[in-house]
């Protein structure tokens, strides 16, 4: 097996009239390993000629770097190649993007498998990684790197700034629990601690102590915040419950934090209700995912259209199950038959929101709830999750057809037969 040798040149000694004169006129393959700051770049012909293997550190040499490859050297045609890396990649993407350079991605488990195949040695490292990547791409196991549409970046956008206000509400919601344990014990037996009536007297008045010498105020405050749907006996039970309270007194500084994480807490509650109001308009400007959302709920139909794009892009049912790691893959040698299992390829949030998704259908669509019982009577009772992921794969399947403008039906996907 040949030997191979990396070498890199940093790319402020380059001698770039000596690579000019090696590129000029021919095709050029910029072969690219992604770090945060250490980039590695191999410049190779269309033809397997190495003309250089350059390191640069990023951003600082980067602008200068794209604009040497795209205008000073001449070549016939430029092709960028890149393993996908987080957001990493993506600032050196965009500069050669704009340009009009074409940029391919590379698998990363492609360049991990052929670590060893490559020269005979196990290790991996940035400048083999960029010679594995070069190879890669010549033998045309690279894809066209299409840049995401800006309305999923929107959605991609509003999904996470959902998912950090959801979970610092989770967060402090649990901080506030612990400190009602000591200083308010009663309140949970009455009212739910997430509830905004309770929330805001907490951020009033921080302990039954101080409700107790305000209870004129906390009653107002309470009938306010609550109206309606906060029912008089409701209210008097959580007046009388700081009168009867054991907690354990708190002091000025314990009183804050209480205070303060009722109030964020709030706060992050308005602000996760901002987010979906601005999922709801974007609903609404595509028909398309509006029939899916009265399938999967609003925010399911937002995280599915955030990861996935638009489905309608998928050729088929199972290219969006293979899309969601949702197609089966199986391991047998010989006499080992191993089991179908899904690969896990895709997205993990979406298969999460899918879970929840199918977790509810299972108990309000009549006929998947029918079908997941006989399944789960076959298998003698046992593998209720393998049960719940057959009934997602088919689900899925449905949803692809909604996103064409039919009606979800379950009868069509669930025989009863």
């Amino acid at each position: 097996m040949k030997k191979h040798t990396y070498r890199q040149i940093d790319v402020n000694n380059i001698n770039w009239t000596k690579i000019r004169a090696q590129a000029e006129n021919r095709d050029l393959h910029f072969c690219v390993d992604v770090a945060k700051q250490k980039f590695v770049g191999l410049l190779v012909t269309a033809d397997s000629e190495i003309i250089c293997l350059l390191k640069w550190t990023h951003p600082q040499d980067t602008l200068g770097l794209v604009e040497r490859l795209c205008n000073g050297l001449g070549v016939a045609r430029l092709e960028v190649v890149m393993e996908p890396s987080g957001t990493y990649g993506d600032v050196l993407r965009w500069q050669f993007t704009k340009r009009g350079i074409p940029v391919y991605r590379v698998g990363t488990k492609p360049v991990h498998d052929r670590a060893e195949s490559y020269d005979g040695v196990p290790s991996l490292h940035d400048s083999k990684a960029a010679h594995i990547i070069a190879e890669l791409h010549r033998e045309g196991h690279s894809a066209l790197w299409q840049e995401t549409p800006a309305e999923q970046r929107n959605l991609r956008g509003l999904t996470a700034e959902l998912e950090i206000q959801q979970q610092l509400h989770r967060a402090n919601l649990n901080r506030l629990s612990a400190l009602m344990a000591r200083y308010y014990p009663e309140l949970e037996c009455v009212v739910d601690l997430s509830s905004i009536s309770v929330l805001t007297l907490l951020s009033q008045y921080g302990t039954p102590s101080e409700i107790v010498i305000h209870e004129e105020d906390a009653a107002t405050l309470l009938e306010k915040v609550g109206g309606y749907f906060l029912k008089t006996d409701k209210r008097l039970a959580i007046l009388q419950s700081a009168h009867d309270s054991l907690g354990v007194p708190c002091v000025p500084g314990e009183q804050g934090q209480i205070k303060a994480l009722a109030k964020d807490l709030l706060r992050t509650h308005q602000a996760s209700m901002e987010v979906e109001k601005h999922m709801a308009q974007a609903l609404k400007a595509d028909e398309g995912m509006t029939n899916m959302a009265d399938v999967t709920g609003k925010v399911t139909c937002i995280v599915l259209a955030a990861i996935l794009g638009d489905l309608k892009k998928y050729a088929n049912a199972a290219s969006l199950l293979k899309a969601l790691g949702l197609n089966l893959r199986e391991r047998s040698s010989g006499k080992h038959q191993g089991q179908l299992k899904i690969t896990k390829r895709g997205s993990g949030k979406a298969r999460f929101y899918l879970y929840w998704l199918v977790m509810r259908l299972v108990q309000h669509d009549q006929v998947i709830k029918t079908w997941y019982e006989r399944k789960v009577a076959r298998d003698g009772g046992r593998f209720k999750g393998r049960a719940l992921i057959a009934v997602m794969r088919k689900v899925v399947k449905g949803l692809w057809h909604v996103a064409r403008g039919e009606k979800f039906d379950s009868s069509k996907l669930f025989n009863l037969a």
